[in-house]
C-alpha cells in the first residue's frame, strides 16, 4: 500500500513497480556486492534480464527477500548494447548516453590532457561497463552465496568483471563523521518523515512523477513491448555509482599538523569539523559551535537546523558557527542559499538526490589514523551511490556548483575541501576559510584527501520496464 501522500508531487506510488534502492537503503543487508558486466551478447543479454527480473527486489510489501536484496542498472552503453532504436536512446538523458568518465573534467575529477579521468580502475582499462548488478545481505557468508549464484546464473554473453565488494554498513563513513543524517524525505515513500527532513516531491526521485516544477517530465518511450503508454522511464530512477578512495590518514594529519601550528587549544578534531560542518557525532556546528556533544549515536533532531537565523551570513557575523565554506553547507544550502529563506528551501529541493553509500576497507580509528604510512593510507573510501530523476539537476548541480566552484556564496578560490575535488596536488592551492573573531582563520595548502577511482551512470528502471528491455533484447519487434 503506498504511503498517503504529504506534500508536493502527490501521484500515489507504485511501490510494486519500483526497485526497492529508490525507497529503501537496505540497512538490516549491511554487506554488499556490485557488479560490473558486459553484454557480450545482444540475446545472451536479453534472456538474462529476464531471469534475473523475477529475483529483483521491488519497494513494496512482499516485494524483498527476507535475506537478500538484488537490484540492476543499465548504463548508457548498455541501454546501446540492447539494440534500443535510436529514437529512444536520444530521449535518454545525455549526461547518461556521454557516460560519467566523459563528464570527469567538470565533476571536478582528475584528467589528463585529453580529458580522460587518471586514476581509474571501475570500469577497467579497455573493458565497457553495461550493468551493474547490486546485491545486498546480511552475513558476509550470505552475501558471497549470493555473488556466487548470481554468477552463476550468467549466461556465456554476460561477462562480469572483479566485484566490488563493501565493509560492513555502519553509521560512520571512514574519516569518522556520522553519515547519511540529511536524506530527504521523498513523497510517497513507506515510511515516516523525520524532524528535519525536507520534503521532496516524489518527481525528483522517479520518473513519471510530477516533480518540484509540478511538472512531469518527459522519458524515453519504447513501442512495441507491452508497456503502458510505452513509457520505458515511469517507476525508474537514474544512479549515479563512484567509488572513491578517502586519505584517512593524510586528513587526520593534516588537520593535527595545522592544530599543532595554530596552539591556543584548538584542537584536529575542531578544525576537521570546520571542514565538514558537523562534528564527528554528527550534530551540527549550528547546533553546538564549540565542542563535540559526542553522544553514541546522533540525536534526535541532529539534521533539525536551518542557517539564516542560527547562522547568518550578514552583518558581521557570516557563518561564525558553520563556515559558509564547510562540505554539509555546500552539500546542501538550505535556507542560505539566497534570496528569502522559504525562497531559498525551495531551489535546493529542485537540487536533492537519495544516497545509499556504502564504505570499503578496513576500518580505522581517527585518533590512530594519523600515524598511518602512505601505503597504509590507501585501498579504504567511499562507493558513493545517489539516486534522482535528474543527474544535470540533482548530482552534477550539486558538484559542479556547489562543491567543486570556487567561488561558492563568496568563498574565494575554495573549492569543497572533503569532495570538490579539482586538479593533482601542487597544481592549485588548496585553502579553507573559517570565520572568526577578531581575524578568521585560514588553512593553506589543503592536501585532496578524497581520489576517484571510478564510476558510472546508470539507468535504474521500474520492474515492468526491465522485463520490457528483456523482451526487446531477445526479441526487437
Amino acid at each position: 500500500m503506498a504511503a498517503a501522500p504529504v506534500g508536493p508531487g502527490s501521484d500515489v506510488v507504485e511501490h510494486a513497480d519500483v526497485q526497492a534502492l529508490a525507497f529503501h537503503a537496505h540497512k538490516h543487508h549491511l554487506h554488499a556486492a556490485f557488479v560490473p558486466l558486459t553484454f557480450a551478447d545482444r540475446a545472451a543479454a536479453g534472456a538474462w534480464l529476464a531471469d534475473v527480473a523475477s529475483r529483483v527486489s521491488r519497494s513494496g510489501p512482499g516485494g524483498r527477500a527476507p535475506d537478500e536484496r538484488v537490484q540492476v542498472a543499465i548504463t548508457g552503453d548498455g541501454l546501446r548494447a540492447l539494440g534500443l532504436p535510436p529514437e529512444t536512446l536520444d530521449a535518454m538523458p545525455q549526461e547518461l548516453m556521454d557516460g560519467m568518465a566523459s563528464r570527469a573534467r567538470l565533476l571536478g575529477d582528475v584528467v589528463d590532457e585529453l580529458d580522460r579521468p587518471v586514476g581509474w580502475s571501475l570500469p577497467a582499462p579497455g573493458r565497457a561497463l553495461h550493468a551493474l548488478l547490486l546485491l545486498y545481505a546480511r552475513t558476509p557468508p550470505a552475501r558471497d552465496d549470493l555473488l556466487e549464484r548470481e554468477l552463476g546464473l550468467l549466461p556465456a554473453g554476460v561477462v562480469a568483471h572483479p566485484s566490488e565488494l563493501s565493509d560492513a554498513l555502519r553509521d560512520r563513513e571512514h574519516f569518522g563523521f556520522a553519515d547519511g543524517l540529511s536524506q530527504p524525505y521523498v513523497v510517497g515513500q513507506l515510511k515516516d518523515r523525520l524532524p528535519g527532513q525536507d520534503v521532496i516531491a516524489t518527481g525528483e526521485l522517479l520518473l513519471g512523477y510530477r516533480n518540484a516544477y509540478g511538472r512531469y517530465p518527459e522519458t524515453a518511450r519504447l513501442p512495441g513491448v507491452g508497456l503502458p503508454g510505452d513509457d520505458l522511464g515511469r517507476n525508474g530512477t537514474f544512479l549515479v555509482f563512484r567509488k572513491l578512495e578517502q586519505k584517512v590518514g593524510a586528513f587526520w594529519r593534516y588537520f593535527e599538523d595545522q592544530a599543532v601550528a595554530l596552539g591556543g587549544g584548538v584542537t584536529a578534531d575542531w578544525l576537521a569539523a570546520r571542514a565538514m560542518g558537523r562534528w564527528r557525532s554528527g550534530v551540527s556546528l549550528v547546533h553546538a559551535p564549540d565542542v563535540d556533544p559526542a553522544p553514541a549515536t546522533p540525536p534526535p533532531g541532529a539534521n533539525d537546523f536551518r542557517y539564516v537565523d542560527d547562522d547568518p551570513m550578514k552583518d558581521d557575523r557570516h557563518g561564525l558557527r558553520c563556515p559558509i565554506a564547510s562540505h554539509v553547507r555546500r552539500a546542501n544550502p538550505r535556507d542560505a542559499r539566497g534570496g528569502t529563506p522559504a525562497e531559498s528551501l525551495e531551489v535546493v529541493k529542485r537540487h536533492r538526490v537519495v544516497r545509499r553509500g556504502r564504505s570499503y576497507g578496513p576500518a580505522v580509528a581517527p585518533n590512530e589514523a594519523a600515524a598511518l604510512s602512505p601505503d597504509a593510507d590507501a585501498g579504504r573510501g567511499l562507493y558513493f551511490l545517489a539516486l534522482g530523476a535528474s543527474i544535470a539537476r540533482g548530482f552534477e548541480f550539486i558538484q559542479q556548483t556547489w562543491l567543486t566552484s570556487v567561488g561558492f556564496h563568496g568563498t574565494h578560490r575554495e573549492r569543497d575541501v572533503i569532495a570538490g575535488g579539482g586538479p593533482p596536488d601542487g597544481e592549485e592551492p588548496r585553502s579553507l576559510t573559517i570565520p572568526a573573531r577578531p581575524v578568521r582563520l585560514r588553512l593553506h595548502g589543503v592536501p585532496r584527501f578524497v581520489h576517484t577511482r571510478g564510476g558510472a551512470y546508470l539507468f535504474l528502471p521500474g520492474l515492468r520496464a526491465l522485463a520490457a528491455l528483456a523482451r526487446w533484447a531477445a526479441s526487437p519487434p
